[in-house]
């Protein structure tokens, strides 16, 4: 998917720290994207919330409005199977500008 080849680009760039304020919301996109997508290195879990956050916080590029569909995928769903087929859903009715 574009948004996961995205972001394991950055994670070369690097993220801050996962910190106290780590929304409930963040850390669960992380765990499903750990435990269904390429998202494994070390630092991936950091970057991966640092990019939640930020694109939670209102930012408008393409990249961070594909993310918050993601990140609705991962708050609704338990399982891999669903969690693929919910984002390719979102995604196919809601193209970001």
């Amino acid at each position: 998917m574009l948004t996961r080849a995205l972001l394991l680009s950055f994670l070369l760039v690097g993220a801050c720290g996962k910190g106290a304020g780590t929304s409930e919301v963040c850390t669960k996109y992380a765990d499903m994207e750990i435990k269904c997508g390429e998202n494994t290195g070390e630092g991936a879990r950091t970057t991966i919330v640092s990019f939640c956050e930020k694109a939670r916080g209102g930012e408008k590029d393409i990249m961070s409005q594909l993310l918050v569909l993601e990140i609705k995928c991962a708050e609704t769903t338990t399982d891999c199977t669903a969690y693929k087929s919910c984002i390719e859903k979102a995604k196919s009715e809601t193209m970001p500008k």
